[in-house]
């Protein structure tokens, strides 16, 4: 439904700020400092462009010139008509939508000032907007009193600019120090939306904040937008992750409502098979198959793999309708070798199971990603990990710039792609968001969210694990940025979570992995399809009769 180019919100909040305006006119306060009082009609003019958005705030003042012209007393020292308006002091007046205007959109068009933006308000900029409306006023007014009287322009200047500058110092100085911090205070309480409730207020569908308009809003905003369509900005997505500005209630319900839209109540289900663990070269943090970390780990060669015990593993996955089986090797890179391996075995799944293949093998180049693809792969695994901002801190033997090479080379190879990462290894909420937006400009097919699980010996061993409900906001906030991609709840979930496990599934997460992890074991199969049926989930694919029979044999420790 289009919305009225001027809801009856914003008119009456433009009454409001004319009346504020009228009453702020007729105030004025001797002081000993300054020759003249200081009258607090301009306070009015600057408190209407802080708090309004420049459309209501110029429609506030030109409402307020209006009751003058009209011949009712608004003007200061109670005058109005149109002899006040065009006298000599008419120029000031004329110019108070255009400084309200120049107020608003610096405020509108500096981020940093906007809810869930910087933390430091940047106090230069508002003086220097405010500054910029005052010699807008004094250029207009001094112009208007020299064409409208005898006096010239210097005359003018001296008589009706030198006496106020004082007095002006002090209106900047309260409206930066007092109204700045109350504009705030004000979105928080959502008492105050800046950018909500006009035509022209809908937020542009962007993958982030750069290439395009931003706009300010409250959370219900947001939340309604994205579920007519919209991806949250960069900025929005700060304040959906902030508790303070956006329930979480409210937060998992709106991702749920768009999860059910796209996939209804379906968990899709996968597997991984270890096929190479431990000896890995790579420093990350989080990895207890690092040559780096001293960790309990039983170290698994390819060529040692039973093709046999694999193959008739894929099958019975396929028996409890688990969609996708993934080989996952450790290290960088696979040898010559332990590759030639790896086709192998994903030729006789090919031509022995039905199960949909994908594989996590490493970096890799255009020519295995193509021999991959003519084997019967179809997805290929490659995790960011975390934030391209916090990457150096986990991982320093490769780099970030590497995990986008391989993920561009298995897309040109023609497979989809799978890239996640690991939440709670130290990364702020601003981090979750930018990795999250990553994920949506590489246009990934399916995102497995890790939670840490630290494990002894490993350099993330004593990082503490995030609050449920921040995973769970850190969750929802995901679905709302990635809207229809396969969200999968992967490894920790079960020590980060608990009980409260299936509450991500209505916020937003519609698949998992089933059965063990590489170096960790998982949930008992049974107990867990147990579960997600008792929560009114199905499993996604084409089940067998004979289910129940079979169980998932675990993947290697």
């Amino acid at each position: 439904m289009t919305k009225p180019q001027l809801p009856i919100r914003d008119i009456c909040t433009i009454g409001i700020f004319a009346a504020l305006t009228v009453v702020l006119a007729q105030l004025a306060v001797p002081l000993p400092i300054t020759p003249m009082p200081i009258s607090f009609g301009l306070v009015g003019v600057y408190i209407t462009g802080i708090l309004l958005r420049p459309k209501c705030a110029v429609c506030a003042q030109l409402c307020y010139l209006l009751l003058g012209a009209v011949g009712l007393p608004v003007f200061g020292n109670f005058r109005g008509g149109m002899g006040a308006l065009f006298g000599p002091t008419g120029g000031y007046l004329f110019v108070y939508p255009l400084m309200a205007a120049i107020v608003s959109l610096t405020l509108n068009s500096d981020k940093s000032l906007r809810p869930g933006g910087a933390k430091k308000r940047p106090y230069r900029k508002a003086v220097a907007a405010i500054c910029t409306a005052h010699l807008v006023l004094y250029l207009g007014g001094t112009i208007w009193l020299a064409a409208t009287s005898a006096n010239t322009f210097a005359g003018a200047l001296a008589l009706a600019v030198l006496p106020f500058i004082p007095m002006d110092i002090l209106k900047i100085v309260f409206c930066v120090t007092a109204m700045l911090p109350f504009r705030d205070r004000l979105i928080k309480m959502k008492l105050l939306t800046v950018e909500s409730g006009a035509a022209d207020s809908r937020p542009v569908r962007q993958t982030g904040s750069a290439g395009g308009e931003n706009r300010d809003a409250c959370a219900q905003d947001i939340l309604q937008w994205s579920l007519e369509g919209q991806i949250p900005t960069e900025d929005q997505a700060h304040i959906l992750m902030d508790p303070d500005q956006t329930p979480l209630e409210d937060l998992t319900q709106a991702a749920n409502a768009l999860t059910r839209r796209h996939t209804g109540n379906e968990i899709d289900l996968c597997a991984i098979y270890a096929a190479k663990v431990g000896r890995c070269s790579g420093d990350c943090a989080f990895c207890a198959q690092s040559a780096h970390h001293a960790c309990d780990v039983t170290p698994v060669n390819t060529r040692d793999l039973d093709v046999e015990e694999i193959v008739a593993y894929a099958m019975e996955l396929r028996q409890l309708g688990v969609s996708r089986l993934s080989l996952v090797t450790s290290g960088e890179r696979l040898t010559d070798s332990e590759f030639d391996h790896i086709l192998h075995i994903y030729r006789r799944l090919r031509g022995e199971t039905e199960i949909g293949l994908c594989a996590s093998c490493g970096a890799l180049d255009a020519r295995r990603a193509a021999e991959l693809k003519a084997a019967g792969v179809t997805r290929y695994h490659h995790n960011l990990e975390t934030a391209q901002s916090f990457f150096p801190q986990i991982c320093s033997t490769h780099s970030y710039e590497d995990k986008l090479n391989t993920i561009r080379i298995a897309r040109e190879a023609g497979m989809e792609v799978c890239s996640g990462g690991i939440i709670s290894m130290g990364e702020t909420p601003r981090q979750r968001v930018e990795m999250a937006f990553a994920l949506g400009q590489l246009d990934v097919d399916c995102v497995p969210l890790n939670i840490l699980n630290p494990i002894p010996g490993t350099r993330l061993e004593q990082q503490p694990i995030l609050p449920v409900e921040e995973l769970l906001r850190t969750i929802a906030v995901f679905r709302l940025i990635l809207r229809d991609k396969t969200l999968r709840f992967a490894g920790g979930r079960e020590n980060a979570m608990g009980n409260e496990e299936y509450a991500g599934y209505t916020a937003g997460v519609n698949a998992m992995i089933i059965g063990d992890y590489l170096t960790t074991r998982g949930k008992d199969w049974k107990r867990e399809l147990q579960n997600m049926e008792a929560n009114g989930f199905v499993r996604k694919g084409r089940l067998c009769p004979s289910e129940t029979k079979t169980g998932v044999r675990a993947g290697r420790q």
